[in-house]
């Protein structure tokens, strides 16, 4: 199936009431972040959607290169204008991963997925998806966040940079079976729109902390948190409402905003 012909199936399944109406889809770009940037400057709406079948300079976190040969990933970023203050904009990483989670559960229900703070989707110990949220202000409008969401659909194992074959893998590798990326893109649309409706109206993450609770990897395992000026150790204990890292540090808890961890037992 040609990318055309996915699109055009991916917009006739659609059944969001916002997300995803408004679609910009381009078959190469360097970036779907860079791209839905540019368009929320020329004063682009809530809920356009930018796909692309490869994008030659993808960012994870951390300014990390994502990898996406053509034809095997979701590529995708959604520009969303939150009414809550600024502040509270990074919790979107969130209520995003949890919508992803959420998406593939149903499209896979016979494999166990887990979520892992900050934002990312695992499944039998590897990284499957990667998320990047990006703030903005431009002068006259209102403030908006650019959701950034990969996810390796396809990808053969052999096909990863050497560097990645232990730590990522693709839905199709792990399971043996291929759901089209754009039948999980608009299951996750959906279920974002509601989630990130629930957000609004609550101000916090307090109504999803229970759904993280049940598949959150990390929750009691011994973790060691990579910061910009050092690193923490500590037993992993859940997620704060604000969407910060609960770290038991002999017994005392710290809130810890970003990081990264690399050292923890995956269930």
């Amino acid at each position: 199936m040609s990318f055309d012909q996915e699109i055009q199936q991916f917009q006739g399944g659609l059944s969001t009431s916002c997300l995803g109406r408004r679609l910009c889809a381009v078959e190469q770009t360097d970036s779907t972040n860079r791209l839905a940037s540019d368009l929320a400057a020329k004063t682009e709406g809530e809920g356009l959607l930018v796909v692309a079948d490869q994008q030659s300079a993808g960012r994870g976190r951390l300014d990390r290169q994502w990898f996406s040969p053509p034809g095997h990933s979701l590529l995708c970023s959604l520009l969303l204008r939150p009414r809550l203050e600024q502040a509270k904009f990074p919790q979107l990483a969130v209520v995003t991963a949890i919508s992803l989670h959420q998406a593939l559960t149903e499209a896979y229900p016979q494999t166990p997925l887990t979520l892992k703070w900050p934002n990312d989707v695992i499944a039998g110990g590897r990284k499957i998806s990667g998320i990047l949220c990006e703030g903005g202000h431009c002068s006259g409008h209102a403030p908006h966040v650019v959701v950034g969401l990969g996810v390796n659909v396809s990808t053969p194992l052999a096909d990863f940079p050497p560097e990645l074959q232990k730590t990522a893998s693709s839905l199709l590798a792990l399971t043996g079976r291929l759901v089209p990326r754009y039948q999980l893109l608009a299951v996750f649309l959906l279920r974002l729109e509601a989630n990130y409706s629930a957000w609004q109206e609550q101000g916090n993450l307090r109504h999803l902390l229970p759904y993280w609770q049940r598949f959150d990897c990390l929750r009691g395992q011994p973790v060691r948190v990579e910061l910009p000026n050092g690193q923490i150790l500590g037993i992993a204990d859940g997620l704060h409402e604000d969407g910060r890292l609960r770290l038991l540090q002999d017994g005392a808890l710290q809130l810890i905003c970003a990081g990264d961890i690399v050292h923890a037992r995956q269930s």
